[in-house]
C-alpha cells in the first residue's frame, strides 16, 4: 500500500512544503509519512462504505497474516481475525502520524497548527476503530462539533507522539 500511495502524497508534501519554503530531505519524508497516515485514516474510517461498494483499499496481505479473508471482511461482522486486523492497520495509521509530527516543527506556526489539528482528529477517530465497545461496521467513526473544536484548540499546544 505505501509504495503505491508514497510517490502520491510524496508529490502535495513536496507542494506543501516548497510553499512553507522548506527544502529539507527530513522534512519532506515527515511529511509524506504524516500525509500516508492520513490517506490510511480516511480509508479505515470508511472501510465500510468502501465494501459495500465491494472495495477494500487496505492492505490484504495483512488480512490473510491475521487468518480472514476478503469474503470474511466483505461481510462486516467482527470476528477476532478482523479485530486483529483492524488493531493491526490502526496501529500502523498511528505510528505513520506519529513519525509525521516532528514536520510541524519546521514549517511555519499556522501550517503546524492544522497539521497538529489533522492528527489529533486523526488519533480520535482511531481510537473508535480499536474500542472493543464499538461496532465499527455499524457506527463508522465519527467526530462530534465539540470533538473537532477541541482538537483545534489543543493543536496551539505541541503535540508529542
Amino acid at each position: 500500500v505505501l509504495d503505491w500511495l508514497r510517490p502520491r502524497v510524496g508529490a502535495i508534501s513536496r507542494c506543501i512544503l516548497a510553499l512553507a519554503q522548506k527544502k529539507e530531505s527530513k522534512a519532506e519524508k515527515n511529511l509524506e509519512n504524516l500525509a500516508c497516515g492520513l490517506v490510511l485514516v480516511r480509508w479505515l474510517t470508511d472501510l465500510p462504505l468502501h465494501l459495500a461498494q465491494g472495495n477494500c483499499f487496505l492492505p490484504l496481505d495483512t488480512l490473510k497474516k491475521n487468518g480472514a479473508s476478503m469474503e470474511e471482511l466483505a461481510q462486516c461482522v467482527h470476528s477476532p481475525e478482523i479485530d486483529a486486523f483492524l488493531k493491526e492497520i490502526a496501529l500502523w495509521t498511528r505510528t505513520l502520524l506519529d513519525s509525521g509530527l516532528p514536520v510541524c516543527n519546521q514549517v511555519g506556526s499556522r501550517l503546524a497548527r492544522g497539521l497538529r489539528a489533522s492528527v489529533l482528529r486523526s488519533h480520535k477517530l482511531l481510537q473508535q476503530v480499536l474500542n472493543p465497545q464499538r461496532d465499527f461496521f455499524r457506527r463508522p467513526p465519527v467526530l462530534t462539533a465539540s470533538q473537532r473544536w477541541s482538537c483545534a484548540i489543543r493543536a496551539w499546544f505541541p503535540v508529542h507522539a
